[in-house]
């Protein structure tokens, strides 16, 4: 019983090790997987390894057929209008959650002005010497924020699914990026604050709004930045 409690336990940590390098793009779209160098890299057997690319070829992530080498999946445009049509469906309403949990919930609204102090000193830094993980910082607590506001457990789940699909996506554009990413990624910062600012004065419209103007933001970004690295202008 020990025994299969480990090897169970063993296939999670490997799958989520290798997702999360998926998902932060260690290992590119159309990447080959060697299997045998992944499970060394490991420092474990092939057959966790086997099983955990099963899993993520069940998730999209890697494309796994008999008899051929496994890849890691490539990043469509189709799915990048997939996430971002989703994102616009559940982000503004997110919002919309956290302004009507501030006035009932005080640590809630210390939060979001830390989050908001964190922002301002971002944009101050100049874009040629940004600083990438206060960026990532940022990213993260509002995420964190937007999740915490409800105890929808459904919500939470297609939440959490659908920000690990963006954040592979978001990875990718600044791994692959060819138009000055810093600067790109301090507009994005811009585009945090205004949002923010916007809930601290608990205007829903108003941040809903925003959310939903940097969600088309986002996605042009990405799909022109897409085109850029396929070689299209």
């Amino acid at each position: 019983m020990l025994s299969s409690i480990d090897i169970r336990t063993l296939r999670q940590q490997t799958y989520k090790a290798i997702k999360d390098q998926i998902l932060k793009n260690e290992l590119l779209p159309g990447h080959n997987i060697t299997i045998r160098k992944l499970a060394a890299d490991l420092g474990i057997s092939e057959t966790p390894v086997r099983e955990a690319l099963v899993m993520l070829k069940a998730e999209g992530l890697v494309d796994y057929e008999p008899h051929k080498k496994p890849q890691i999946a490539n990043i469509t445009e189709e799915e990048v209008r997939q996430v971002y049509e989703v994102r616009k469906m559940i982000e503004p309403y997110a919002a919309g959650l956290v302004i009507e949990a501030l006035s009932k919930t005080p640590q809630l609204k210390e939060m979001l002005q830390k989050v908001d102090e964190l922002v301002k000193k971002v944009i101050q830094t100049p874009a040629d010497a940004f600083d990438h993980d206060k960026y990532v910082e940022v990213d993260s607590k509002l995420n964190e924020l937007f999740l915490q506001v409800t105890e929808n457990k459904l919500f939470r789940e297609v939440f959490a699914l659908v920000s690990s699909r963006s954040m592979r996506i978001r990875t990718f554009v600044e791994a692959t990026s060819k138009a000055r990413p810093n600067h790109m990624m301090h507009a994005i910062t811009q585009e945090h604050r205004a949002i923010i600012q916007a809930m601290l004065q608990e205007d829903v419209d108003e941040a809903q709004k925003r959310v939903r103007q940097h969600l088309l933001n986002a996605e042009f970004r990405t799909l022109q930045e897409m085109m850029r690295y396929k070689g299209n202008p």
